[in-house]
């Protein structure tokens, strides 16, 4: 029942009250139509003839039968179940050309497969009934044989004409079908033969795949055409094949055509039951296709969901997988199959472990999981670490059904955490560093100057011992000096004055300065630079002793007969054009546990007398405050390359 506004309402019904009410309607259209027709032969048919009377009689049976039936079933109908109400109205999404064309086509090849069906039941009915019981004449053996002939061809034709169905075509089919249908009814009995009620699986066919009104027009026309062969028939236009299961030539009983009362019944019978499937069959058929327009729907919405939600996770980077109670993965995004399905994770039953716990305790939690990394990189890029958070997925009684976990690649993060915590304390180191450097220098100085000053004016005085330990105490004063030095310019470098200088020359100075170390050692110096000059805005005695720092480090790692070579080119920083220039060797290279710590203050491979671990934490301080980069390449006996990257001088009208 609908309820016209929302805010109208309906009073519960008792049990049985429609029924009631129904039932009693009914006897009361009996009474009525009885007392009515008792009315007219008392008065308008006191001295008719006793045919006149039973006639009378006929029709008041009639009329009292069709009104009764017609007041039951509307008192029904009206309250009724919303089964029999107006279909609601089709959602707004309609089926795709393509949904609707295979829908068709689906239809349409089962009707072809129901005709063949349909071909081999009636001509086995025909053979039974003709040539077997005998209960048709053997005149209809031709006939019948024909109209099934034709309908074989025409369901070939249909085969053949069906790659491409559309509605217009089932409607043809349909129509083509029930003029058969008429024929082969016809030719077996007429109104008598009961498979006439055949005509309402072409009613239901039409309410299932055409429109109501259409349904309604298969219906009437099937209708029409059962009461226009009952018709012919009955008045003798056409010939009447009588169907043996019938009683006929008594004198007691009409044979079926001719009695008008038994035409007229099959007839109103026949229009009453296609018209009540057709109503039936398309009201059901049209919440059946808003129901399925509305299910359509909603699952193009879920699939537009899943995959935009799969887009997402793949553009963050992020891994989804839902486990079941069992722990069986029920959905897995291609990141998560990626990082973790077997054969891409060595130890893929660690990734349960924490589902497994939630699905204990409905905790969610936060975990990381750390993998060997599968490209084969070289410590310490040799792992991958992820995050998983896993929680737990409740049903509307808040039960554990399902486990959710989100994965995601934090490596980058770690490592950038441990830059910025190395950072930190080489910072903290550098500041301490000054401090100590600054307290340590003014008494270092004094002790060696006076042992300078002993060694000078006194020496004539001192033993030769005594001068000998006054000379170990200067060169180590002297040691000590450099190292506060150093300590200095690491952790409090001074604003030297910067002015453009050309950056291949300071690179020669510095290969100058070496030239002579690298021949004693057998070691060739291959100046690679170029002629053209390339300014940096530099001070030029901070950078000379970076490129100085780095040819004796590589002098150091080369035997004899190596090579040392340096180059410039063109390159990028962030601040925009540089310079790159590469110190590089063919020498024993760099361990890859000591390639990680080589920018730290203090850590050098070199004996205690020979390095103090500062030069190259102290080049790395230089390049840095000059908007630079130093970077370092280098693998096992395979030689090292230290790339020093400055920004290039902005040139000025002035300069030209």
């Amino acid at each position: 029942m609908h309820l016209d506004s929302p805010s109208e309402t309906t009073k519960p019904r008792r049990p049985g009250s429609d029924l009631t009410l129904a039932i009693m309607l009914g006897a009361l259209t009996i009474v009525l139509c009885y007392s009515a027709g008792e009315l007219v032969e008392q008065t308008l048919l006191a001295g008719a003839g006793s045919a006149t009377v039973h006639l009378e009689h006929l029709v008041r049976g009639i009329v009292s039968s069709v009104l009764t039936a017609l007041v039951v079933g509307w008192s029904l109908l009206r309250a009724s179940p919303p089964l029999l109400a107006p279909a609601p109205a089709a959602p707004v999404v309609k089926r795709s050309q393509a949904r609707e064309a295979d829908r068709v086509a689906h239809y349409t090849r089962w009707l072809i497969q129901m005709r063949w069906l349909v071909v081999v039941v009636a001509t086995a009915l025909v053979v039974l009934a003709v040539r077997v019981l005998s209960i048709l004449p053997d005149a209809v053996w031709s006939p019948l044989v024909l109209t099934i002939t034709l309908l074989a061809a025409t369901n070939v034709l249909y085969t053949v004409t069906a790659a491409r169905p559309h509605l217009r075509y089932l409607e043809v089919q349909i129509v083509t079908d029930l003029l058969l249908l008429a024929l082969l009814v016809h030719f077996s009995g007429g109104v008598e033969n009961p498979l006439s009620m055949m005509a309402l699986f072409h009613v239901v066919i039409a309410g299932v795949l055409l429109t109501p009104r259409r349904c309604y027009a298969v219906a009437g026309f099937a209708a029409l055409l059962f009461a226009v062969t009952a018709w012919l028939e009955y008045s003798q236009a056409i010939a009447h094949y009588a169907f043996g299961l019938f009683p006929h030539g008594r004198a007691s009983q009409l044979a079926p055509p001719d009695d008008l009362l038994f035409v007229v019944n099959r007839v109103t019978v026949q229009a009453v039951m296609l018209g009540l499937i057709a109503y039936f069959v398309t009201t059901l058929a049209e919440r059946a296709r808003t129901n399925e327009l509305r299910l359509e729907a909603m699952a193009d919405r879920a699939l537009g969901e899943r995959q935009l939600l799969e887009q997402a996770l793949a553009t963050t980077g992020t891994g989804l997988r839902v486990c079941n109670a069992q722990l069986e993965p029920e959905w897995l995004n291609s990141r998560w199959r990626e990082w973790f399905e077997p054969g891409c994770c060595p130890d893929s039953a660690i990734m349960l472990v924490p589902a497994r716990d939630t699905m204990k305790d409905g905790q969610t939690r936060v975990t990381e999981v750390r993998l060997p990394d599968k490209s084969g990189a070289e410590p310490p890029d040799s792992e991958r670490i992820y995050q998983l958070t896993t929680a737990p997925v409740l049903d509307a009684d808040g039960g554990i059904v399902q486990v959710a976990e989100l994965a995601q690649d934090i490596t980058q993060q770690k490592r950038a955490q441990a830059q910025l915590l190395t950072a930190g304390k080489m910072a903290a180191v550098g500041r301490l560093a000054g401090q100590v450097a600054h307290e340590v220098n003014n008494p270092i100085a004094i002790i060696s100057g006076k042992a300078r000053l002993l060694l000078s004016a006194r020496r004539d005085e001192l033993s030769p011992k005594v001068a000998a330990e006054l000379e170990k105490i200067v060169a180590l004063s002297d040691r000590v000096a450099d190292i506060a030095r150093g300590l200095l310019s690491y952790g409090r470098p001074s604003p030297a004055a910067r002015s453009p200088v050309d950056v291949c020359a300071l690179v020669r100075n510095a290969m100058a300065m070496v030239e002579q170390r690298a021949q004693a050692g057998g070691v060739r110096l291959e100046d690679q630079l170029g002629p053209s000059p390339i300014d940096v805005e530099a001070n030029a005695g901070e950078l000379e002793q970076v490129f100085l720092n780095l040819l004796l480090n590589a002098l150091d790692a080369v035997d004899d007969g190596g090579i040392i070579s340096a180059t410039a080119q063109a390159a990028e920083l962030d601040s925009g054009p540089a310079v790159a220039v590469a110190i590089g060797d063919d020498g024993h290279g760099i361990p890859a546990d000591v390639l990680a710590r080589i920018w730290e203050p203090f850590f050098s491979t070199k004996d205690d007398d020979h390095g103090t671990g500062l030069g190259l934490a102290i080049c790395q301080g230089i390049i840095e405050a000059h908007g630079g980069r130093i970077e370092v390449s280098s693998a096992a006996d395979a030689g090292t390359t230290f790339t020093v990257s400055l920004p290039v001088a902005v040139s000025t009208d002035e300069d030209h």
